[in-house]
């Protein structure tokens, strides 16, 4: 899937640098075909300007770079000449030019042709002039090679027609047709180059959707596994009951407690999965609040010390009176539940759990310290992901889900905190919150 997907990124990505590239050419090729032709254009104009008398051809003569006429007859400079004066030192320079000089009638007066095709050629580019009263240029193809032709109305000294001036234009004609073909040959070694890129970058952009996808496989993958295994349990367990009809309930009491175990832990690996397609579809809007986190801590020994007494366990606290705190009540009453809930699955019978809780430097500090089995480095890098529980046979006994410290993780997250691990193999772990303080804590 991801193949196809890459593919098509590189077409769309090789596409659009392929098109910047396209209109980059054409405006390299216009700007270099005005620059180019500027010449030839204010040496037409300047020969155009110079004409005095329709029955007599001006004798050879130098470009004038403060001269220029405009298409409605008008003398002006424009920024092109500008440049052009810029990239050209020299004051002036010699033009050669062709002159057809027309009566009013359209017909020839004076010329220095030798084609005659060039007169029909250029008489219909007269009549327009003539009509209009509009210079008018134009590059036209004759036996002399390619020419630029400019067409002028003239009314000067009591006389009125119309001024034809043209000059060969092979050479820059020969520019452009090598700068065109320097242009194409750039652009389809610049397609292998931009497929090149694009692939790269293609790949790039799929890394995050890869990485989402392959999470999103391997939670499908163990949330499968997860349901699948008390499932099994319970149908195992229901089968026995099943080929033992005759006997009274008291008597397969060990089954039904096995079911019903399989149920609980099945139950809350449901609602933990349903909460973390929430997180995942940003689908939770937490209700934050000033409360005292103290009082919630307090409240969340005390409903947990029952279970202590269970195993025998010695909890000691150390809570700091009265810290104030912005966050989701409930969400952080998971966390501190989640948080003794894990030492206390992971601490011998007879075992210490130390929780503290104080305020210092503009943060809160929560410490859960317990006296277990302790944490691998290794397994210290994966204990917030999904899933993992450091000794599966035994957190499966204990009814873990291995998605606890997760979503823990994202509690902590989500109130702007950090969460760390302090550990060593057969000595106890020390789970570190820090959360920063509530603003009216700070003033």
């Amino acid at each position: 899937m991801f193949k196809k997907l890459h593919f098509k990124l590189t077409i769309y990505n090789t596409v659009i640098l392929i098109v910047f590239m396209l209109i980059f050419s054409i405006i390299v090729y216009l700007f270099m075909s005005k620059i180019i032709f500027l010449r030839a254009d204010r040496g037409l104009r300047n020969a155009a300007y110079r004409v005095d008398d329709l029955y007599q051809i001006p004798s050879k003569h130098f470009i004038r770079k403060d001269i220029k006429i405009d298409k409605d007859g008008s003398f002006e400079e424009n920024v092109f000449e500008k440049f052009f004066m810029r990239i050209n030192k020299k004051e002036r320079y010699p033009f050669e030019t062709n002159y057809i000089l027309r009566d009013q009638n359209l017909n020839v007066t004076a010329s220095t042709v030798g084609d005659n095709s060039i007169f029909s050629t250029s008489l219909k580019y007269a009549k327009k002039v003539n009509e209009n009263n509009l210079s008018h240029f134009v590059n036209l193809e004759t036996s002399e090679g390619k020419i630029r032709l400019l067409t002028v109305p003239m009314e000067k000294n009591g006389q009125k027609g119309i001024v034809q001036v043209y000059t060969n234009i092979n050479r820059e004609t020969a520019f452009m047709s090598s700068l065109m073909t320097t242009l194409i040959s750039l652009g389809l070694f610049s397609i292998i180059i931009l497929a090149t890129i694009g692939w790269l970058l293609a790949g790039k952009s799929l890394v995050p959707v890869q990485k989402s996808w392959q999470q999103q496989k391997d939670f499908v993958a163990d949330a499968s596994h997860e349901l699948r295994t008390p499932l099994t349990v319970m149908q195992t367990n229901l089968e026995i009951l099943l080929s033992n009809q005759e006997e009274k309930i008291s008597d397969n009491i060990k089954w039904l407690n096995n079911i019903q175990a399989e149920t609980k832990m099945m139950s809350k690996l449901v609602n933990e999965l349903l909460l973390l397609a929430k997180i995942d579809a940003n689908q939770i809007d937490l209700q934050k609040k000033i409360f005292d986190l103290s009082k919630t801590v307090y409240v969340t020994i005390k409903e947990m010390e029952t279970i202590f007494a269970s195993k025998k366990i010695k909890l000691e606290k150390k809570v700091q009176e009265n810290i104030k705190f912005l966050g989701d009540e409930l969400r952080i009453k998971q966390l501190l539940h989640i948080l003794l809930d894990n030492a206390f699955k992971y601490t011998p019978p007879g075992g210490n759990i130390s929780f503290q809780l104080h305020a210092e430097h503009e943060n809160i500090y929560i410490r859960v310290t317990d006296t277990g089995i302790g944490i691998s480095d290794e397994d210290k890098e994966r204990i917030f992901d999904r899933f993992y529980r450091v000794d599966k046979s035994r957190s499966r006994a204990q009814g873990e889900t291995g998605l606890g410290l997760n979503i823990a993780s994202w509690i902590v997250k989500e109130h702007n905190g950090k969460i760390e691990v302090q550990s060593k193999l057969g000595e106890g772990s020390s789970f570190i919150v820090v959360f920063p303080l509530a603003p009216l804590e700070r003033e």
